[in-house]
Formats: C-alpha cells, sequence, structure tokens
C-alpha cells in the first residue's frame, strides 16, 4: 500500500521510532483485503459498544423508575391528596408493576451479561489474520 499523505486519511507520524517502522511495514504489506477486515471488525466492534450501552442505560432508567415507585409506594400522600381509602388497590398496583420491572430487570441484566461477553471477545485482536474472518464462506456467530 502506497500513503498518499494528501489523502483524506493519513497515519500519524508516531513519535516512537520503532512505532513508526513496525506501522510503516504493516501498512507496506496490507491490501485491500486486510483494510476491508479492520475496517469491519472495527465496526463490529462499535456495535457491540452501542449495544452494550443502550443496554445499561435502559437498565438504570428502570432502576431509576423503581426507585421513584418504592418513593411513591412509602408515601401516604401524593400530589398533595391522600390515599388512605385505596392504599390496598395502590399497594396492588405497586407490587404488581415493581414485580414487572424487576423481571425486566433481570432479563436487561442477562442480556447486559451476555452482550458485554460478546463485546469483550469481539474487542479482543484476533491472534489470526483478519481478512480470514470474513471470507465468502465464513460465518460469524
Amino acid at each position: 500500500m502506497i500513503i498518499d499523505r494528501t489523502a483524506r486519511v493519513v497515519p500519524p507520524r508516531y513519535p516512537d521510532r520503532d512505532v513508526r517502522s513496525r506501522i510503516g511495514n504493516a501498512l507496506g504489506k496490507a491490501d485491500d483485503a486486510d483494510l476491508l477486515a479492520a475496517y469491519l471488525w472495527v465496526q463490529e466492534v462499535s456495535i457491540g459498544r452501542e449495544a452494550c450501552t443502550a443496554l445499561r442505560r435502559q437498565r438504570d432508567a428502570l432502576r431509576e423508575n423503581l426507585e421513584k415507585l418504592g418513593i411513591l409506594k412509602s408515601s401516604s400522600h401524593f400530589r398533595g391528596r391522600t390515599w388512605e381509602f385505596t392504599r390496598s388497590e395502590l399497594d396492588s398496583i405497586f407490587d404488581a408493576f415493581i414485580k414487572t420491572a424487576n423481571d425486566e430487570l433481570d432479563l436487561i441484566d442477562g442480556s447486559l451479561q451476555q452482550a458485554s461477553l460478546t463485546f469483550e471477545e469481539l474487542s479482543r485482536l484476533p491472534e489470526e489474520d483478519l481478512s480470514t474472518r470474513y471470507t465468502a464462506v465464513s460465518t460469524l456467530h
């Protein structure tokens, strides 16, 4: 690969001479398949990170809602009104929502654990040549 110093993407000038040499040698040996494989791998890692971030946000929002619900359930007043006469009905609703939310939290936690493991696996630079990972007959699971 020949580096066009006027291109949109140009390798940085690394301060360490050995790093510059190693990067230069790797780029000199890279072909279009190597670059496409590296790009695909980076995109997979990026998608994995986005999935984990979305699951964490969903989990955190649900936890926040559960905290608010706990405050409401323990109070006998809401917006200046008491709910003494409907306490048992409200408690039933609160309890049902808390159970449903906790079940959803369990599902999110399980999904997040699996997504995090997958993300960690994706993030590790493979030992093999990346171009062998993306062939017409390869399938990722």
